[in-house]
This record gives structure tokens, C-alpha cells and sequence, in this order.
């Protein structure tokens, strides 16, 4: 203890890491069945002082990421990771408790055959991203489990692109940008594909609070590219 008077002295950690996590995405999935998942992201917090809010360590950008991951809990559990090296899949063997590694450096094909986004939210969407949308189903075959983490994880091993736009209800969708976007635009990225609110890259935008919600688009390079000028000419 200091003595009466004196400075109280600060403690600090020297080598830490912080750790944003979403342990149960889609909860309610579960008894209809549906894979869900854990989301997790991990950023360097060297001389973290334990006095300080924990909160100032994370409200960051996603490019300060220096790991991000998921696991999916399904027919087998998966677990998807990247330490900024590209991006790795490993599968639960349930007798031995060992991950062995299953997918090892996952790259997204620049176009990919499907799209995932909820249709019964069309009415609410922009006239841009409502045409877009539109046009991509005569080129793609839709696909939409309603469980973000099973979206992403089929876009992440087939390509294509996942929506969340914003809507009237919405304006900045539902996904939050610390726990769930940012994490898994870092994996979209490492496996060569691309991310976007519709006007900037998603790992650039710093979150103001842990509850701050963006839209998005994830997936194959090519396919996020032309959803993002589709918008900006739109806006022109």
C-alpha cells in the first residue's frame, strides 16, 4: 500500500493481449438444429496498465488485429484460424480431443457461385443494393442459413458474398463491428477475399463502443468489389 499522501503506484502487464469474443452467435438457432458458432479476435496490448478500462485496449481498428478465428459447432466442430499468416481450418477428432488441421491455407476464389443475404428485408434496402442484389441472383444461387457464422463459414470455403445492408429499420445492420464483423473480415482478408460497408473498407473503421453495429458485404474479391462501385455510382 502507498503511504498516506503518496502516489498509488500503477500496475501493469508486460506481454499482454486482448481478447474480444462472441461466445454464442445465433443462439436460439439451436434447437432448430443449425450450426452456430464463437467468435473470437485478439489484439497486442503491450504495457497494459490494469488500472486503465479494458474497453481502450479493443476500440480499434481491425487491421490492428493480430489474430482472429471462429469455431463452428455443428455435424463436426470446426475451428477457423488466422495469426495474420493467411487462414487455417481445423476439425475436433472426438475421440483423441486433438484440432487436426483439415484446410490448411484456405484461399477464396475471386468469384464465387452464391450469395447470402435475407430477401425478407428487400423492401428496406436502398434502390442500389436492391438492384445489385437483383443482378446477382441471375449470375449466383442463393444461400442463407439466417446463422452469421454458418453464412460466413460456407462463403469462406466456397466464395460468393455475404450482405447484411443496411435497411430503414437498420441503417447500420445489426452485426456488431468489435465482436463479430472485425475478427471476421480479418479471416476474409488473410484468405485473399475482400470486405466493405458499402463505402469503406470494414477494417478501417474504429469502433466508438463494443454495441456500434455496421453493414457489411464479405467474401470473393471480384464479386465485394463490384457491390461496392455498384454503390458508389449510385451515389455519384
Amino acid at each position: 500500500m502507498p503511504k498516506a499522501g503518496g502516489k498509488r503506484r500503477r500496475r501493469r502487464a508486460t506481454g499482454s493481449y486482448a481478447v474480444v469474443l462472441d461466445p454464442l452467435g445465433h443462439a436460439l438457432n439451436l434447437e432448430a438444429g443449425v450450426s452456430v458458432g464463437t467468435i473470437f479476435g485478439i489484439y497486442r496490448a503491450e504495457d497494459m496498465d490494469m488500472d486503465v478500462a479494458p474497453s481502450s485496449y479493443v476500440l480499434r481498428a481491425g487491421s490492428e488485429l493480430i489474430a482472429a478465428g471462429y469455431a463452428l459447432y455443428g455435424a463436426s466442430t470446426q475451428l477457423v484460424l488466422s495469426c495474420g499468416h493467411g487462414v487455417d481450418g481445423f476439425t475436433l477428432n472426438p475421440d483423441s480431443g486433438v484440432f487436426m488441421l483439415t484446410l490448411p491455407q484456405l484461399q477464396m476464389p475471386p468469384v464465387g457461385r452464391f450469395y447470402s443475404v435475407n430477401l425478407g428485408h428487400r423492401r428496406q434496402w436502398s434502390r442500389a443494393v436492391a438492384d445489385h442484389i437483383d443482378a446477382m441472383s441471375s449470375t449466383k444461387s442463393l444461400r442463407y442459413i439466417g446463422t452469421f457464422i454458418a453464412d460466413v463459414h460456407r462463403t469462406l470455403l466456397c466464395g460468393g458474398a455475404f450482405f447484411y445492408p443496411p435497411r430503414t429499420k437498420r441503417p447500420n445492420g445489426k452485426l456488431r463491428l468489435l465482436y463479430e464483423v472485425a475478427p471476421i473480415a480479418f479471416l476474409m482478408e488473410q484468405a485473399g477475399g475482400a470486405c466493405t460497408s458499402g463505402v469503406e473498407r470494414l477494417l478501417d473503421i474504429v469502433p466508438t463502443s463494443g454495441n456500434v453495429c455496421v453493414p457489411v458485404a464479405f467474401g470473393s474479391s471480384i464479386d465485394i468489389t463490384d457491390y461496392q462501385r455498384a454503390l458508389s455510382l449510385r451515389a455519384e
